[in-house]
């Protein structure tokens, strides 16, 4: 969990470049750019869920933000007939290129399986196996109709016991971040008899593919509190807690349907892209557009006509008093510096507010 210090502003879409060449100046570096695809689940209304935690403290229910990152080269068809899309370079101008789409031209239903991601409808397997009991030579394979890299993982066991039907594994795996993925793997397992050894052991050869989304980026799960209440405050502070699924386990495990059996069904989705500053003092400035993410997986451009801005440095611990004030000292700073010209300020703590009230349907602010 860390404590975040943030200050929030808007940007005009005919001032970008001006605040992107000041910037770069400021930071001494070039900006980074950035795509992220986000989405929001809530808990199911048609739960009771208890509001008095084990203090006998009144809680309210919270949303939860699932987020990956999208590849840059899933715009590379969202330019113009004049740029020549082979010697494209992704930088600052590609979200400049981008200011006035309504629709952003990406597949994001395989980035995120997104019809199976949000309604949970398409997760339909092709399983064949072929179990002979007599003998000792089994193939089991799972295929889902999904177009991906495959990634072999070569795993050796040797059975301590006579049970074929319960070998112990030895796992070696390089690739142990192609386990967390939204997508079932694909499996095929082969069992032989080795006949030199067939007085003393048999050895079993496994051998598993997975598939790898062309994406190869983890899903990030996070949850935000509200921040810190105070007329005085000059700079808002919030508490996140984000951890990344390295996993999920069972039989037909699967991201969405782990989060449905805790209760919580998808509430909205929406895409960000945008650059990075990094500052001196561990202070970071984002300036990004959002599009809202439908349905029918079309999108519609929330942030017409401007950018918002976003500066915030993250303190690893709360109890860290001298690193949060020197945050805020950092923030403070910036706000000074770019006074007169981008305008930095304490956002309405409850557009911040993730929580569920009273089981309706208030959607939180996009920009956290």
């Amino acid at each position: 969990m860390v404590q975040q210090l943030s200050l929030y502003g808007t940007l005009p879409d005919d001032s970008y470049d001006l605040f992107i060449s000041t910037m770069t100046m400021m930071s001494g570096s070039p900006p980074v750019l950035f795509a992220n695809l986000a989405n929001i689940w809530k808990p199911n209304p048609d739960y009771e869920l208890e509001k008095m935690n084990s203090k006998n403290q009144l809680v309210e229910p919270n949303r939860m933000k699932l987020s990956k990152e999208i590849p840059l080269e899933s715009f590379i068809h969202q330019k113009t007939e004049s740029n020549d899309i082979k010697n494209y370079k992704f930088d600052y101008k590609t979200l400049r290129d981008l200011q006035e789409a309504e629709q952003l031209q990406i597949d994001l239903a395989s980035l995120q399986n997104s019809k199976r991601f949000i309604d949970n409808k398409d997760t339909k397997q092709v399983i064949n196996i072929d179990d002979k009991k007599d003998n000792d030579n089994a193939d089991i394979v799972m295929t889902d109709a999904i177009d991906s890299e495959i990634i072999d993982i070569e795993k050796n066991d040797e059975e301590e016991n006579n049970d074929p039907a319960a070998p112990t594994l030895n796992i070696q795996d390089d690739n142990a971040d192609v386990l967390m993925t939204d997508l079932n793997p694909i499996v095929k397992i082969e069992e032989t008899n080795n006949t030199s050894e067939l007085d003393e052991k048999k050895n079993t050869s496994l051998s598993m593919k997975y598939p790898k989304n062309k994406s190869s980026c983890s899903w990030s799960l996070s949850v935000s509190d509200i921040p810190v209440a105070g007329n005085s405050r000059k700079v808002s502070m919030q508490s996140i807690d984000e951890s990344v699924i390295l996993g999920t386990s069972g039989n037909n495990s699967h991201l969405p349907i782990f989060l449905r059996e805790l209760g919580y069904v998808p509430d909205y989705s929406f895409v960000t892209i945008g650059v990075h500053f990094f500052m001196k003092y561990e202070l970071i400035i984002d300036v990004h557009k959002i599009w809202n993410l439908k349905e029918d997986n079309s999108t519609s451009q929330t942030t017409k006509g401007m950018y918002l801005i976003k500066a915030f440095v993250n303190v690893t611990r709360s109890t860290d008093i001298d690193r949060i004030n020197h945050a805020e000292k950092a923030l403070l700073a910036l706000q000074r510096e770019l006074q007169g010209y981008v305008e930095l300020f304490v956002p309405d703590r409850k557009s911040m507010d993730s929580r569920v009230h009273d089981n309706t349907d208030r959607t939180q602010s996009a920009t956290t």
